[in-house]
């Protein structure tokens, strides 16, 4: 609504924005969104987060094994093939009596 900036923003100047805009008959109606179209940038933003929580715990992991001498090279495609290698499980001793 780049037409109706008059000044700075607040919330008389947004009303009396809104009453231009709802009586002037060149502006274009906007149509309504259904659920489904509303719930699609969700599912963008929540797979985003997710892909985002990934690429961080990946630089987590490269960081901490860097630490102890284990350089591996960027990339999550790369993490499943070079860190199985380099971690070993400990044994546990059970102790019998």
């Amino acid at each position: 609504m780049k037409l109706f900036v008059e000044r700075n923003k607040n919330g008389a100047v947004d009303a009396e924005a809104i009453c231009v805009a709802t009586t002037c008959p060149e502006m274009p109606a906007v149509p309504v969104k259904t659920a489904s179209q509303q719930a699609i940038p969700s599912i963008h933003r929540t797979r985003q987060g997710v892909v985002e929580a990934r690429i961080v715990q990946a630089n987590q992991s490269r960081g901490l094994l860097a630490e102890f001498s284990f350089v591996i090279s960027q990339g999550i495609n790369l993490r499943g093939k070079s860190v199985p290698g380099i971690i070993v499980l400990p044994t546990v001793r059970t102790f019998s009596r």
